[in-house]
């Protein structure tokens, strides 16, 4: 009975196996073929639709620095949406820019002692970007904090979100009579480090991603039975800042230079 039992499980899940097993052999001959094509892909999804060209280059060098260390899965994850991409209206318009920065960066990515880094980025950071060895993440410890005013002159820069107390008594606070967010910690580039959240502390990409919040730059305060959260930026604030690089490309600015200005410790060479 048991080996029935087996037997009758190996059948249903066959064709899924099957599947998962040609989709990683299509995610594997791909990432080999045509690494273009898959990085125009990134390069839709991530690129904003109205940057200037230096730009949209210089993120084509972070992305395909990225592309270089991709596990399987995030291969496979790109291969899943290959198919939509291709036919999107706006992927077909941006499909000769995409390319043409891709040929002009030919082969090019972000090293850090002859080693290529994964290229990151944000949409807009809190006026400076954030300085990598203040987060957890031991592969951004070389990133350095710079200025990037034009943020401040962003749409969407500067934001405001209220939350009423019995919200997040339900949603995070229950069995807590008066429950306490305060700010206790912030690095230098205002980000949020250390938070008073209840009757414990965490992080504030913690507080970001439980609220919803475009920053973990914020202040907190509590008027009228409200919690106040003023935001400013977008993102994470590690790397380049994409709506910096746009306005140093409208300045005159080449993607070489906007590069070493974000990234100083680093090398653009060749993969």
């Amino acid at each position: 009975m048991k080996n029935l039992l087996a037997a009758l499980i190996v059948y249903l899940l066959l064709p899924v196996l099957l599947a998962c097993a040609v989709q990683s052999r299509k995610a594997v001959s791909w990432k080999n073929s045509d690494n273009d094509t898959a990085l125009a892909y990134l390069m839709y999804m991530e690129c904003p639709e109205s940057s200037h060209f230096e730009a949209v280059k210089a993120q084509a060098i972070l992305l395909r620095s990225s592309l270089c260390l991709f596990s399987s899965g995030e291969w496979s994850a790109l291969l899943k949406k290959s198919t939509k991409i291709e036919q999107e209206k706006k992927y077909r318009q941006m499909k000769d820019t995409y390319f043409s920065a891709i040929h002009e960066t030919k082969g090019l990515v972000l090293k850090y002692k002859s080693v290529t880094m994964r290229g990151v980025y944000h949409e807009i950071s809190a006026g400076k970007t954030r300085e990598g060895k203040d987060t957890d993440t031991e592969s951004y410890s070389q990133l350095t904090s710079v200025d990037s005013h034009w943020d401040m002159d962003a749409p969407g820069y500067l934001q405001v979100f209220t939350f009423s107390d019995i919200y997040l008594k339900r949603g995070f606070f229950r069995n807590q009579n008066d429950p306490q967010i305060k700010v206790v910690l912030t690095d230098k580039e205002n980000y949020v480090e250390l938070v008073q959240w209840g009757n414990t502390y965490v992080n504030g990409d913690y507080v970001r991603e439980s609220l919803s919040l475009p920053s973990s730059s914020f202040t907190v305060s509590h008027e009228d039975n409200q919690w106040i959260f003023t935001c400013k930026g977008v993102g994470h604030g590690l790397g380049m800042s994409l709506y910096g690089a746009d306005q140093m490309a409208s300045e005159g600015k080449t993607y070489q230079e906007i590069l070493k200005y974000y990234f100083p410790k680093y090398d653009i060479l060749q993969e």
